[in-house]
């Protein structure tokens, strides 16, 4: 009876610890980097190196998809393997600090969107706090998602980021649709073809509504002439009797 008791024992200490393994493990990332690269001719060490960086953010809740596409994207660049491996380790890391400032945003699990966006702006020189206060701006997360976009979008169009943030906070704020606010850098590439400077445009993006700013193709239709019929002479109407 001793015996068996001990048995049982051992049995379920070893099925419990397997069950402790099991739930710190973390959860396999849903695309297989590694074989997508050695599949493309990358050695299998750097392959392996980049796989371990896509689980561990995995576990972290981050959009592996994102470090995945960098990975095969540089590789098909022709990057060096050091330098992919930065690229890939610094895209984790701002795709962490997005996550971040997602959720001091208010977010509770954000969205790969969002975190995406988010690492997106502040790759291109945006910072933590104008990431917050786009996404505190929007009223949905896929708004959020589109402001961030936006925002970067025009600070890669050479506007200052703070003048970027503002221009697109004061779009969500207004409650423009995500397709409006999308408009916004086609709005300053227009301007800026009609020979406007940048701080011109930035100033006419500030000056109130950012959407109301005039499209050169809106005015050419404008100003097109219009064909006015020309009055009928009540004469003309009427039928001559015989």
């Amino acid at each position: 009876m001793t015996t068996r008791i001990v048995r049982i024992f051992l049995l379920l200490t070893a099925v419990l610890g397997a069950s402790t393994v099991f739930a710190q493990a973390p959860a396999a990332p849903a695309v297989d980097v590694r074989g997508e690269l050695i599949a493309r001719g990358a050695p299998a060490d750097l392959a392996t190196e980049i796989q371990q960086i896509v689980i561990q953010s995995a576990g972290e809740g981050l959009p592996v998809e994102a470090l995945a596409d960098k990975a095969l994207e540089g590789w098909a660049k022709g990057a060096p393997a050091d330098r992919l491996l930065v690229a890939v380790r610094d895209l984790r890391h701002r795709l962490a600090a997005a996550r971040l400032a997602a959720t001091e945003a208010g977010i509770t699990n954000p969205t790969a969107p969002v975190v995406a966006a988010a690492a997106q702006a502040l790759g291109r020189g945006m910072t933590m706090e104008d990431v917050r206060t786009l996404i505190r701006a929007a009223r949905r997360t896929d708004a959020a998602a589109t402001g961030l976009m936006v925002a970067s979008s025009l600070a890669a169009q050479g506007i200052e980021r703070a003048a970027a943030t503002r221009a697109v906070e004061q779009a969500l704020k207004e409650g423009h649709s995500s397709s409006e606010v999308l408009e916004l850098p086609s709005l300053a590439a227009s301007l800026r073809a009609r020979g406007m400077t940048l701080a011109e445009v930035t100033h006419r993006m500030l000056a109130g509504n950012p959407l109301a700013v005039e499209r050169p193709d809106i005015i050419r239709a404008a100003e097109a002439p219009i064909l006015l019929v020309p009055p009928i002479n009540p004469e003309q109407t009427q039928t001559k009797k015989p």
